[in-house]
């Protein structure tokens, strides 16, 4: 396939088609180009979640993001098979209050991992949060509780 003027291909491509040291080369050369930010070896990334897979009650197969999300799914999906009538939902927008004056009109929300909402009970909004946060996150539940939103964070 072409793209900007140049072939694209596998690394294994390239190595079949030029050879180990022919690559080697190439990719040492890449990672200590001017202007590439180098991570050294063993820095944890920001996260290391693992999309992970489960039925949604419908049958319908679902990723989550990480293990930990799928792991709260597991426990939510049990409250609710428990109690006649709960329904749970993800990635649930929460309207933000604004005081920056966005002329564009657009709303600012945050999205939490899942609202269970039980006959009688007022609606639980849940999050699934590891020990890092970032702090767009912080700033956007802070803004949430301002307008009336109790969020729970757990970590399973």
């Amino acid at each position: 396939m072409k793209k900007s003027g140049g072939l694209r291909m596998t690394e294994a491509e390239a190595r079949q088609r030029f050879g180990d040291s022919a690559v080697d080369r190439s990719l040492a050369a890449w990672r200590t180009s001017p202007g590439r930010v180098s991570v050294p070896a063993g820095t944890p990334t920001w996260s290391a979640a693992k999309p992970t897979q489960r039925r949604w009650f419908d049958g319908e197969v679902v990723t989550f993001p990480s293990k930990m999300e799928a792991r709260v799914y597991d426990r939510l999906e049990r409250e609710v098979r428990a109690a006649p009538g709960s329904r749970l939902y993800r990635q649930v927008p929460l309207p933000l209050l604004s005081i920056d004056g966005n002329v564009r009109g657009v709303p600012y929300v945050l999205r939490v991992d899942f609202a269970l909402v039980a006959p009688g009970r007022p609606v639980r909004y849940i999050e699934a949060k590891g020990p890092r946060r970032s702090r767009e996150w912080a700033r956007g539940a802070a803004a949430a509780r301002a307008a009336g939103f109790q969020i729970e964070e757990v970590a399973e």
